[in-house]
C-alpha cells in the first residue's frame, strides 16, 4: 500500500520537471532584427532569398550581380550552423552579390541540375554559369576570400 503514494509522488516528479524543461525551450522569433553598420528600421529577418525550381530564372540567371547560392535541407544540422554565416555574408556584401539558399529536399531539379551529392554546398553563379564551389560547411572568411576575389576586390 505504501508503494502507490510513492509511485504516484514519482510520477509527479518526473511529468512536472518533463513540463518545466518544455517550457524553457523557446521558439526563434520572426520579428525583424537590426543589423550592425544598418539602421534598425532597415533591418528585416533575414537578407538570404529562398530561391526554388520556379523562381532561379528571375532570381539568379537574371541576377545583375553573382549570386552566392547555398544547397542546403532544414533537417542538416551543418546547414543549420551555415545559416548565421550566410546572414552574415549578405550582410557584408549588400548590393555586391545576392545571397539565396535552395532547399534540396523541395527543389530536386535544381539539386539534380547543379549535380549536388552533399549538403552544404555553395556555389557562386556569375553571368549564368558556376564560377565557383565549396563543398561541406564553411567559414566566413573563406566564403569572403572566394567572393572578394570574383569582386577584385581586398
Amino acid at each position: 500500500m505504501r508503494r502507490r503514494p510513492l509511485i504516484r509522488i514519482l510520477m509527479f516528479a518526473v511529468l512536472g520537471a518533463n513540463s518545466c524543461a518544455t517550457q524553457r525551450i523557446q521558439k526563434p522569433s520572426n520579428r525583424p532584427v537590426a543589423s550592425p553598420g544598418l539602421p534598425a528600421t532597415h533591418g528585416t529577418a533575414t537578407r538570404v532569398v529562398q530561391i526554388t525550381d520556379a523562381s532561379f530564372n528571375a532570381e539568379v540567371l537574371r541576377s545583375s550581380t553573382p549570386v552566392l547560392i547555398q544547397f542546403w535541407a532544414p533537417w542538416s544540422a551543418p546547414d543549420r550552423m551555415m545559416a548565421p554565416i550566410m546572414e552574415a555574408v549578405a550582410i557584408e556584401y549588400l548590393g555586391r552579390v545576392k545571397v539565396a539558399k535552395v532547399d534540396v529536399d523541395e527543389n530536386a531539379q535544381l539539386a539534380k541540375k547543379f549535380e549536388i551529392t552533399a549538403i552544404p554546398t555553395l556555389v557562386v553563379i556569375e553571368n549564368g554559369s558556376e564560377q565557383e564551389r565549396i563543398v561541406g560547411a564553411t567559414s566566413k572568411e573563406a566564403i569572403a576570400r572566394i567572393l572578394d576575389q570574383r569582386l577584385g576586390t581586398r
